[in-house]
């Protein structure tokens, strides 16, 4: 997930790009979260980076790029797999999001385990912290990881190091910055 999220970022990351550069980006992005749905947070990120990147009068043309290139590259990665599903099961991402497509097969229930959602917006924010010291309030899993607090403080050393510099590393900083805090978001309140 990471190397094909970050690939679609590094694609996008200078300034006054065209549509096809966007094309693309959507396109990796799109094939990483069909390969991993969890993948799709990262896709949210992208249209927060289209949202911040250059020059802002380009913005529909960025996301109407970037929106083919996801949808095509999803297709591409998840479509067999969907299909076969939906052939089997009545519901293509089955068994989640069965309270929507209603397969006779499993529940007719929403999969999301609530015990790992934050439950509130201190908590959410607090998440970076508490990862240090367990996954537990996010998984089965009892681990830790310093991940979110390095991409944090990397993003404030990336700005810090950009900040007398021209333009083009400065506004990279924003996009992985605007990336980074909406990819991080999304994936703390989802559902």
């Amino acid at each position: 997930v990471a190397a094909g999220m970050v690939s679609a970022l590094l694609v996008v990351s200078r300034p006054d790009l065209g549509w096809r550069s966007w094309l693309m980006s959507g396109a990796i992005a799109g094939a990483t979260a069909g390969l991993k749905l969890s993948a799709m947070p990262y896709c949210f990120g992208l249209i927060a980076a289209a949202l911040v990147a250059r020059p802002p009068r380009s913005f529909p043309m960025r996301i109407s790029a970037l929106a083919v290139g996801g949808l095509v590259g999803f297709a591409l990665a998840y479509g067999a797999w969907g299909l076969r599903l939906w052939e089997a099961h009545g519901n293509p991402f089955f068994p989640y999001f069965n309270d929507v497509f209603h397969s006779p097969d499993v529940a007719s229930i929403s999969w999301t385990d609530k015990r790992f959602r934050p439950q509130g917006i201190l908590e959410a924010l607090s998440t970076p912290v508490r990862l240090l010291f367990s996954t537990q309030d996010f998984s089965e899993i009892a681990a830790r990881t310093p991940l979110p607090i390095i991409g944090l403080l990397s993003i404030a050393s990336l700005r810090w190091l950009t900040r007398n510099q021209s333009t083009t590393p400065r506004h990279a900083a924003i996009i992985v910055a605007a990336f980074f805090v909406s990819s991080f978001l999304v994936w703390a309140v989802q559902s």
